[in-house]
């Protein structure tokens, strides 16, 4: 647990001041903005009191689920991991006395954190633009209590049904040097999304089950695999990649 706790610190010092660290804040924001201009219009254009928070939720956690969630994981996957591949340090990380189990698991549970957070962000925004949109419309909103319990609900759910994908990036991230090759992968897997939707094997495909997990019929299932497959392919890609030769 030791060895753990110092590749963790280390992940954590190597992540001050990268890319990696302000997209978790940018990423949900231009989220939040975008369902924040969409709901405005929208209580602009009705005729009755408009529904600010079932709006803002529905537009923020869906688009969040089903486009800018995969393609976040992807970036954040390859700029952690990319810090080592550019500097060429994997062997150097792997000659000291450290297993290399503890080093995947670190950087298992770095991304997993950074997904972590930047879902807070996301919800957090949502809140405050929901509060700044009833303080500029306030005859169009309908006033309801601020949904904190169907907010968090919704936000855990897509962020259990995307730890497959979690899995999968982090593991092509570390295996292959590539940082195209990595963000490749999370282009084509969430380009794909636009036909696995309305396809029998939408329900089972990685980059589909954060949006699945919102849909009654299909919770379940996306649940089952966000969570069996995550854990699979961390197993698979741990041993995977620490038993491959370093050059």
């Amino acid at each position: 647990m030791g060895m753990l706790l110092r590749t963790l610190a280390a992940e954590a010092l190597k992540l001050k001041r990268t890319l990696a660290l302000w997209m978790v804040l940018c990423a949900p924001m231009v989220i939040v903005v975008f369902a924040f201009i969409v709901a405005l219009n929208s209580a602009t254009l009705v005729t009755q009191p408009f529904e600010v928070w079932k709006g803002l939720v529905s537009a923020s956690a869906g688009v969040w689920a089903v486009f800018m969630l995969p393609l976040f994981i992807t970036l954040e996957t390859a700029l952690m991991n990319g810090i080592e591949h550019n500097a060429r340090s994997w062997k150097h990380i792997y000659s000291l006395p450290i297993s290399g189990w503890a080093v995947y698991a670190a950087k298992t549970i770095t991304a997993l954190s950074l997904v972590a957070l930047s879902s807070v962000v996301l919800g957090g925004g949502t809140i405050l633009s929901g509060i700044l949109l009833e303080l500029l419309k306030p005859a169009k909103i309908i006033k309801a209590p601020i949904p904190w319990q169907s907010l968090s609900k919704t936000l855990l759910l897509i962020y259990l049904a995307a730890l497959f994908i979690i899995a999968i990036h982090t593991w092509v991230s570390m295996r292959w040097s590539s940082f195209a090759l990595a963000i490749g992968v999370g282009v084509v897997g969430t380009f794909f999304t636009l036909f696995a939707s309305g396809a029998s094997f939408g329900k089972y495909y990685p980059w589909l089950l954060p949006l699945n997990v919102n849909t009654a019929e299909r919770q379940v299932i996306a649940l089952i695999l966000g969570i069996a497959g995550g854990l699979l392919v961390t197993f698979i890609g741990c041993w995977h990649v620490t038993r491959r030769d370093v050059l």
